[in-house]
């Protein structure tokens, strides 16, 4: 058991100083920008862990809501659903909401797998269908992913990483910002 432990503290401090390539602020939450229509930052997802659950939340700017939300998170890109050519299958993933009234903000609590310990790179594919109507983009649906690298099939879809952390300042080995299964606004 304590050797257990020593591997979970090495893990937690490996984590804490290799951060992500993406941006990580200060509670340990990655964000990455949400792209409709393959140039318009609509919004961000962020992503973040306590000791139990990953949390990832859609968030939209104003003037843009969620009309649909997909989710899929796995250990490598080939375990996100794919066709032969490489091109995501939103409608396959693990977690997909409709958002019957329309949302600005929407994030899914996921329980951690076994494997996912401190350390784990995670990828993530986050898709959203949006309706805008801000001026100059009045009034249209779009499809939006969170921005990160592509898809090797011949789309503009894109998944990215996060590295599952920890925070020791507590005593209990992770840090919980919060957050609930289906929290929507």
């Amino acid at each position: 058991m304590r050797r257990l432990t020593m591997i979970t503290a090495v893990f937690c401090f490996l984590a804490l100083i290799a951060g992500n390539a993406n941006s990580q602020d200060r509670d340990n939450r990655f964000k990455t920008d949400l792209i409709a229509g393959q140039h318009d930052d609509v919004g961000s997802i962020s992503v973040w862990n306590d000791s139990q659950y990953l949390y990832v939340k859609f968030k939209t700017r104003w003037g843009v809501r969620l009309t649909e939300s997909h989710l899929h998170v796995a250990t490598g890109l080939d375990g996100i659903p794919q066709t032969k050519k490489g091109n995501p299958i939103p409608g396959q993933f693990d977690h997909k909401t409709d958002h019957c009234f329309w949302v600005r903000k929407y994030t899914y609590k996921i329980p951690l797998e076994s494997g996912w310990t401190p350390g784990t790179e995670l990828f993530i594919a986050g898709h959203a269908e949006v309706f805008m109507w801000w001026l100059g983009n009045c009034c249209r649906f779009e499809s939006a992913w969170g921005e990160g690298d592509d898809f090797p099939g011949k789309n503009w879809a894109m998944y990215f990483k996060y590295t599952v952390t920890c925070d020791d300042s507590k005593g209990n080995g992770f840090k919980n910002p919060g957050g609930e299964e289906g929290e929507s606004e």
